[in-house]
């Protein structure tokens, strides 16, 4: 991350200092420095850098903006407060998107009801809620896997699942381990240094992946391995 929008980041984050900045970028939310240590600290992510080995490298983590709300979690039941930084749109000729932060979280604030409902024991992996009591944090894997043992998926939601894992299954090796590195995050460069092939070769595999996936874009991809139980939780393909 270089030049304006490094610039534009540290505008941000110096108007909250005292908050993890979750910077919108295209489907991700992105946290640089500091932030980046201490939300792949909590969150479990893997810590990474842009421009690594070089003067100005820039340590960054982050995950897929529609699955933020366990994390935000993470971070706030370990007494972080939260800042929401969103983009705009396209700026009229050259320049970058306006970004501002819409929201700041603080610790025992209370987000949707649907994330954080008290849906099994987990006494390890729990938050304090407005009230004091102390509620389970389930990750989106975990809600689909217990809706699984309890059997309360519909009868559309289990075709849907093993749709999905019979064209996961025609797969090849490579295009799984693309799969994985995509719905973990990373980007094409980092993915492509990670495997040691060309960056246009990780294109190729994704496109390829995206069309046996069915997948409409790179966030409907990220959804369909988060079904799959590659995302969130796909740490250990990150490392």
């Amino acid at each position: 991350m270089k030049g304006a929008l490094l610039q534009q980041y540290l505008r941000v984050k110096a108007e909250h200092r005292d908050a993890v900045l979750l910077f919108r970028l295209g489907d991700f939310y992105e946290m640089f420095f500091d932030d980046a240590a201490t939300a792949s600290r909590v969150c479990d992510l893997t810590l990474t850098a842009r421009n690594r080995g070089e003067p100005d490298e820039v340590p960054l983590c982050g995950f897929p903006a529609h699955a933020s709300q366990p994390y935000i979690a993470r971070l706030l039941a370990a007494g972080h407060a939260v800042a929401i930084c969103e983009q705009g749109g396209q700026p009229r000729g050259r320049g970058i998107m306006e970004r501002e932060v819409v929201r700041v979280i603080t610790p025992g604030t209370i987000l949707e009801e649907e994330s954080f409902r008290a849906l099994m024991d987990l006494p390890k992996r729990t938050f304090t809620d407005i009230d004091g009591n102390r509620q389970p944090f389930l990750t989106p894997n975990e809600v689909e896997a217990l809706k699984i043992r309890r059997g309360s998926l519909s009868d559309k939601e289990r075709r849907e699942i093993e749709s999905l894992r019979a064209r996961y299954k025609a797969l090849t090796a490579r295009e799984r381990e693309v799969l994985a590195l995509v719905a973990a995050g990373l980007l094409n460069k980092v993915i492509a240094d990670r495997l040691g092939i060309q960056e246009t070769t990780i294109k190729v595999h994704r496109g390829r992946v995206m069309e046996k996936m069915r997948a409409a874009s790179l966030a409907d991809l990220v959804r369909i391995s988060e079904r799959l139980g590659l995302a969130p939780g796909a740490n250990s393909a990150r490392r």
